[in-house]
C-alpha cells in the first residue's frame, strides 16, 4: 500500500477496538442529550385548546 493512501485512511482499522468502556459509555449519554428535543413553550391559549382536544378524546372513548 502507498504511503499516502496509507496516511490518508487514518488508523480506522483499529480506532474502535481500543475504546475504554468509560468512553463508550460517555459517547452514549452524548448522543442521547444531542437527541433530546426541548419541550415548546405554551401560551395560556395553546393550553386550552389541548385541553379541550384531550377532553374531547377522552370522552369519546
Amino acid at each position: 500500500m502507498s504511503e499516502a493512501i496509507h496516511l490518508r485512511r487514518g488508523n480506522k482499522l483499529w480506532q474502535t477496538s481500543f475504546m475504554l468502556p468509560e468512553h463508550v459509555e460517555e459517547l452514549h449519554k452524548l448522543k442521547y442529550e444531542e437527541s433530546k428535543v426541548p419541550q415548546p413553550m405554551l401560551d395560556e391559549q395553546e393550553l386550552y385548546e389541548l385541553g379541550l382536544v384531550a377532553h374531547d378524546s377522552l370522552s369519546t372513548h
